[in-house]
């Protein structure tokens, strides 16, 4: 018995084993966006050059027809993923919103033409629900309809940043509108919840899950989606945009642990209780904001309890460890500078709004070198390789005998 565990462990192993040399959309965007906060903060130059090189390498990552594209394949709902390697995708839109940021802050040209390519992209994508209504495919060259509706929530930020600094032009407003519209009209209650939430899948997608993913609340990406909702909100006000901010805080907030735990999903059976760190620190940016936005400190203390959390269990002193059990114990031990990109991005936006604390930005600061280093390329547990493709489809075929 004992080495038919140990062969099984080993399969696994082999088939999951994480994809190498890869650069993603989000290492680039997240450390971008990292460096414009830590520059916001101090005011050094380090972060005002850093910020440079990452904006050329970001719009020299930007795809032809003006999306961004993550970097490698994955799934996305039953047995779905991206027709072509290399495919825009709208959470990848965050990299626009990026590019706007270090437009906005450093007053630099830099990536205009590529802020308009990324625009016409949104809009050249966006389609109409209903009278008043728009929504966004999440990858428009695979599915053709919303499916996944974070995607519409991260699509926002950049339109809002259109809209305010180009008022005179309707019909982009129009298309903001009615995404915060198609956005507030999807949010849903339940009585073992405070607030509101954005399920995961859209309802009367055409890929709407038969099984219980049907039920998936994703609470890492309503962390995000918090987060980028304010900041769409702080440029371009709504009030149903509004509602939906109100809603989902309330909604983050209420599903937080004592000790600071947000579980991924609503789903055990599917993640289990696996603390994955780069979502897990994501939603220290949602709470900040909402601290900012709504002025209620228990959000701060919420971003706080997080930070915590990950410097316990999960700094090792070089990098922080990427997966975790609720309990602190480490599951996976490799460094993915993806995942750690965004828990950089996390503690700068919380020490911009709380203020510099010198042990946490010098962890910061290493963790990003330690990117650097690495060129921004490095392991990804996220990518699609050949044999989690094979494996996948064996499984998804036996789940339907």
């Amino acid at each position: 018995m004992k080495s038919l565990f140990n062969i099984k462990k080993s399969l696994k192993g082999i088939i999951f084993k994480s994809a190498g040399n890869i650069l993603s959309s989000q290492t680039l965007y997240e450390s971008l966006l990292a460096c414009i906060d830590l520059y916001e903060l101090t005011k050094d130059n380090l972060w005002k050059e850093e910020s440079r090189n990452l904006c050329r390498l970001l719009c020299d990552f930007q795809q032809d027809d003006g999306g961004f594209d993550i970097g490698y394949n994955f799934r996305f709902g039953e047995d779905i993923k991206k027709a072509k390697n290399k495919e825009s995708t709208t959470p990848e839109a965050i990299g626009l919103y990026a590019l706007f940021r270090y437009s906005d802050v450093f007053k630099d040209p830099l990536p205009d033409k590529n802020i308009e390519k990324g625009i016409k992209w949104i809009l050249g994508n966006s389609y109409r629900v209903s009278e008043n209504k728009y929504a966004i495919p999440y990858a428009p060259d695979s599915v053709k309809d919303v499916h996944i509706l974070n995607g519409v929530s991260f699509a926002i930020a950049p339109l809002a940043y259109y809209c305010h600094r180009n008022p005179g032009d309707t019909r982009t407003k129009e298309i903001y509108d009615g995404m915060i519209l198609f956005l507030k009209e999807e949010l849903e209650e339940n009585e073992n919840y405070k607030g509101m939430y954005l399920r995961y899948f859209y309802r009367k997608g055409q890929h709407f899950p038969k099984g219980k993913r049907r039920d998936k609340i994703d609470n890492y990406h309503i962390g995000q989606q918090l987060r980028y909702h304010i900041a769409a909100q702080n440029l371009c006000p709504n009030e149903n945009n509004l509602e939906i901010i109100t809603q989902l805080a309330k909604y983050l907030y209420g599903i937080q642990k004592d000790d600071g735990i947000i579980y991924y999903t609503n789903l055990p059976q599917f993640l289990g209780s696996a603390i994955h760190v780069w979502g897990f620190a994501s939603c220290i940016k949602g709470f900040t904001e909402a601290y900012k936005f709504l002025g209620e400190k228990e959000y701060l203390d919420a971003a706080s309890k997080i930070v915590r959390w990950l410097l316990k269990y999960s700094w090792n002193g070089k990098y922080f460890y990427p997966v975790l059990s609720d309990s602190g114990e480490i599951v996976d031990n490799n460094f993915y500078p993806r995942s750690d990109a965004w828990v950089i991005h996390s503690i700068a936006h919380y020490l911009k709004i709380k203020g510099l604390d010198r042990k946490l930005y010098e962890i910061g600061k290493d963790d990003f070198l330690k990117i650097k280093d690495a060129h921004f390329r490095g392991k990804e547990n996220h990518a699609l390789t050949t044999k989690k493709i094979i494996y996948n489809k064996l499984t998804y075929l036996l789940k339907r005998e």
